[in-house]
C-alpha cells in the first residue's frame, strides 16, 4: 500500500451510500430494535438515542435562536417601514409645496404682466398729455416774448 498526499485519495463509487434525513420516532424504533439483539448493541443502541436526543436539543436550541434572529428581523423590517413612510409624508409636503409654489409663480407672473400692462398704459397717458401740452406751452412762450 502506497501512501498519497493528504486530500489525492480516490474512493470507490460503489461504495457511497446516499444518506437521507430520518424523523426522530424512526430513530427511536430502529434502536429499539437493535437493543433487543445483545449487550454490546444495547451500549451502540442507548449511544445514538443519547445521541440523538441531544441533537434534538440542539435543533431546538437553534430553532429558538433563529426564531429570535427572524423576529429582530422583523421588528428591522418595521422600523425601516416606517421611516419610509415619514418620507414618503415628507414627498408628499414637497408635492404640495411644489404645487403652491407653481400657483404664486403663475399669479405672480400674472401679477407682473398687469403691472407691465399698466405702465406701459400711463406711459402712452403721458406721452399723449405731453404732446398736448407742447403745443400749448409753445404758444405760452411766444406770447411771453
Amino acid at each position: 500500500m502506497t501512501l498519497r498526499p493528504y486530500g489525492t485519495h480516490q474512493f470507490p463509487q460503489e461504495r457511497v451510500v446516499r444518506l437521507e434525513r430520518m424523523a426522530l420516532e424512526r430513530i427511536d424504533e430502529e434502536m429499539d430494535k437493535v437493543t433487543d439483539h445483545g449487550v454490546g448493541l444495547v451500549a451502540v443502541a442507548k449511544a445514538v438515542k443519547s445521541l440523538n436526543l441531544t441533537l434534538a436539543h440542539h435543533t431546538a436550541w437553534a430553532e429558538e435562536r433563529f426564531e429570535a434572529i427572524d423576529h429582530r428581523f422583523e421588528a428591522v423590517d418595521q422600523r425601516f417601514a416606517a421611516i419610509d413612510r415619514r418620507f414618503e409624508a415628507v414627498d408628499r409636503r414637497f408635492d404640495s409645496m411644489d404645487a403652491k409654489l407653481e400657483i404664486m409663480d403663475r399669479k405672480m407672473d400674472t401679477g407682473f404682466g398687469l403691472i407691465i400692462n399698466e405702465i406701459n398704459r400711463l406711459s402712452a397717458r403721458v406721452e399723449q398729455v405731453v404732446a398736448f401740452a407742447i403745443p400749448d406751452e409753445l404758444k405760452v412762450d411766444e406770447i411771453n416774448e
